[in-house]
């Protein structure tokens, strides 16, 4: 249980909606969602942010929009031609409580200590994958949310 108002990397929800109705009534019931708290709502329909400022705007609260994008991945996926690189390969691996800092500080959405602490707590308790070069600094990576997305 977080108790840090301010922290919208983990006062979040995740919500996906046929009937945007439905939506707005989530949001208006009251002990739903903590509105004492900064947050952020996940979800995937263009109608969302509409909403969400609307009832939000009859609290007198600000929304900010963010996006994220959906990746396609191709069913025959493509070789990659390792020729090139020096040394040793790669190594798959883990990632670890040290390597939150280089996470934080080259995630568009970091930089700040609330997303340190965000970060290594993903890497604690959630499946991560980390490729490192030779000398074992990482050079790619993926990690998975709370909401199981990575």
């Amino acid at each position: 249980a977080e108790t840090d108002n301010l922290d919208h990397y983990t006062n979040a929800y995740a919500v996906f909606y046929k009937d945007v109705r439905a939506y707005q009534r989530l949001l208006e019931e009251h002990d739903v969602i903590n509105w004492d708290q900064v947050f952020q709502i996940q979800g995937l329909q263009s109608e969302l942010h509409d909403v969400s400022k609307a009832v939000a705007n009859s609290k007198q609260l600000g929304v900010k929009l963010t996006s994220f994008k959906a990746v396609q991945f191709l069913p025959h996926p493509l070789l990659l031609d390792t020729s090139s690189l020096k040394g040793s390969a790669p190594q798959l691996t883990y990632l670890s409580a040290a390597d939150a800092d280089l996470l934080n500080r080259t995630w568009s959405r970091g930089g700040n200590e609330q997303c340190l602490r965000y970060i290594a707590k993903l890497i604690s308790c959630f499946p991560n994958v980390c490729v490192r070069d030779d000398k074992g600094h990482p050079i790619s990576w993926t990690l998975t949310d709370q909401f199981a997305t990575m």
